[in-house]
């Protein structure tokens, strides 16, 4: 099945970007190897190579795409697409502040342009599963409990946040500017989920399930242990070693159960969007 004629253009130019974004990040990276935060065990030449390797993915994801193998093909594209994403893994080795504004730049338009591609891919396999198979539209019941479950996700992020503010205040430290806006992209999952919601979309329940439970697991690795990148200021620490007070173990409690609720309710709805097959007796 070719993918349709619609999708492609869009698919190709974002390609294009997303490859010419990889040449601004890997040029400077090679060029500039030093100012990268790199693990010790990577060169030049390795990062070199890697570009190398990944390219191609791009042009035979793309032709297999126009030429009908949609499944090879989007496979082969969400590969390229990650490969993109581990510009990401720089700021597992060093603190964003330490880090200057150009690499910023570089990784972060990387980075955005692969997610572009990865939601380009999935909107298309869901199109393509609607035409084959569609589902049944979201109740009623179904959606008043998805909007409720991700307003409750979203006040808990926010009061989340509140706490965060209050710390910061205590300790005598300044949230920097960075830091706040990499803190919008914890909203988005839940953002969206609700969005979805109040249209109605039978992808509702999906996405709340997904981004609560993603949001409160990352939550609880961030607190309770450490984060995967050294991305949020003071916060790399855990609560335990920054001797957070009962106030902000119980907010971060709170927004976990919330969490595990509202995924819970994102299954449910999506049990009920199953259709049952009825039995004739007779």
């Amino acid at each position: 099945m070719k993918a349709p004629s619609s999708w492609l253009a869009p698919l190709r130019w974002l390609l294009w970007a997303t490859f010419a974004s990889s040449i601004l990040h890997y040029v400077d990276n090679v060029l500039m190897f030093e100012q990268y935060p790199e693990p010790p065990w990577i060169n030049r030449h390795i990062v070199d190579a890697f570009w190398w390797l990944m390219t191609p993915l791009a042009w035979f994801g793309y032709r297999l795409m126009r030429n009908g193998a949609l499944r090879a093909g989007t496979v082969m594209l969400l590969l390229y697409a990650a490969c993109n994403l581990l510009t990401l893994g720089h700021y597992r080795y060093a603190p964003m502040d330490e880090i200057s504004p150009r690499i910023h730049a570089f990784i972060g338009l990387e980075a955005v342009l692969a997610m572009a591609l990865i939601t380009l891919l999935f909107m298309l396999c869901a199109t393509r599963n609607t035409r084959k198979a569609p589902s049944p539209p979201l109740d009623e019941k179904s959606r008043s409990a998805l909007i409720a479950a991700n307003i409750a996700m979203l006040l808990a992020i926010t009061i989340h946040d509140a706490d965060h503010i209050r710390q910061a205040s205590e300790w005598c430290y300044t949230i920097t500017t960075t830091l706040w806006i990499i803190n919008v992209a914890v909203y988005l999952p839940s953002a969206g989920a609700l969005t979805l919601s109040l249209r109605g979309s039978r992808f509702a329940a999906w996405a709340t399930s997904t981004g609560a439970l993603l949001i409160a697991i990352l939550f609880a690795k961030v607190h309770l242990w450490k984060p995967t990148f050294n991305a949020w200021g003071i916060w790399n620490k855990s609560f335990i070693e920054l001797g957070a007070d009962w106030i902000s173990w119980a907010i971060l409690t709170l927004l976990v159960l919330v969490g595990i609720a509202a995924a819970m309710t994102g299954t449910w709805a999506m049990g009920r969007l199953s259709p049952i097959q009825k039995v004739d007796a007779r």
